[in-house]
């Protein structure tokens, strides 16, 4: 079996799954059959959600439209009239790379430790205090003995200055 068959195996045993009928693309075939309304609420999802996308990089909202539009695609027979990411330049890549790092950082280690916006300690701080801590982080950089330390200082830093900003732009 070659690699598309078995991708195509997957696929009909996934749908099969969801369906809840046995792999077979007669019986897949007669549950989609009844799904008539589907192209039309599915249609619908996708318009409400491409005029959700507000910004070029707004990513999230992007693969939500594109995911909608490839089921719709699947059901009608179509291609899909898929939107694109827009250009990033390389410094931009850059940023999204250290910008998931931040993000991860933030939610598999930052909240569980210390608690989310409101219930931690940061929410007393001033933006003058969320810069202090970010300098703090920023001025142990290449002084670190313990390997790794210097990168997760950097995403620390980092979230301070976020939440510097955050407070500036709540307090106006």
């Amino acid at each position: 079996m070659n690699t598309n068959e078995q991708k195509l195996e997957l696929f009909v045993k996934g749908l099969a799954a969801i369906l809840k009928v046995d792999a077979n693309l007669d019986k897949i075939e007669a549950e989609v059959l009844k799904l008539q309304d589907f192209p039309t609420i599915t249609q619908g999802l996708v318009d409400i959600q491409g005029n959700q996308i507000e910004t070029k990089s707004d990513q999230h909202m992007r693969g939500m439209y594109n995911g909608l539009e490839c089921a719709l695609a699947c059901v009608e027979g179509g291609i899909g009239n898929f939107k694109e990411p827009p250009h990033v330049s390389e410094r931009g890549k850059e940023w999204i790379e250290f910008s998931d790092k931040v993000l991860n950082h933030i939610e598999n280690y930052t909240v569980p430790q210390y608690g989310d916006k409101g219930s931690d300690n940061v929410t007393d701080y001033s933006a003058n205090d969320c810069v202090l801590q970010s300098r703090k982080y920023a001025a142990r950089f290449g002084k670190n003995q313990r390997e790794g330390q210097d990168a997760l200082d950097l995403l620390k830093s980092a979230h301070y200055n976020c939440l510097a900003w955050t407070k500036l732009k709540d307090a106006s």
